[in-house]
């Protein structure tokens, strides 16, 4: 198998997709990239060094302030922060998030699930395997060394069986 190639059918209900079928119409690249998260925060640490960047972690906001074409973020150690644009990513409970008036709303899936990272016992060829079953997805993803991320959703009814 090539890099990209769909898994074989397990039903009458799949969708096939064609790893050089999706290059042609995107200039050769993949539907998508696996990324393993250290190498990803590896890279960003790189990045943030070469541009004499300041990290502050961990580190938890406590106010944020929103004024004319500023905000003022206020952190639990009472260190504070200003700037025209403020991005919110601490997580579902974001203070950020609760300031500029942003509403959440949410359900349940009534679905549980496992991941985890395995070491494949034959070569996975880099080829991600993924099927939507009436219970929840069931993926293998290929990571390096021969390795993959397996994903394997089930309905809780079933999971706490």
């Amino acid at each position: 198998r090539r890099p990209g190639a769909a898994s074989r059918k397990p039903s009458a209900s799949y969708i096939r997709f064609d790893a050089d079928e999706i290059g042609d119409r995107n200039g050769g690249e993949p539907l998508g990239y696996m990324v393993e998260n250290r190498r990803l925060r590896s890279a960003l640490a790189e990045l943030v060094n070469a541009q004499g960047l300041e990290v502050r972690a961990p580190a938890a906001v406590a106010d944020v302030a929103v004024g004319p074409g500023r905000a003022t973020v206020t952190l639990k150690d009472g260190s504070t922060l200003s700037a025209p644009l403020v991005i919110g990513a601490e997580g579902r409970n974001s203070t950020v998030r609760r300031a500029a008036g942003i509403d959440v709303f949410g359900w349940t899936y009534q679905q549980s699930g496992v991941v985890c990272t395995v070491r494949m016992e034959k070569p996975h060829g880099n080829v991600a395997h993924e099927y939507f079953l009436p219970d929840g997805p069931f993926a293998i993803l290929p990571l390096t060394e021969n390795r993959a991320n397996l994903v394997w959703t089930e309905s809780t009814r079933r999971g706490e069986a």
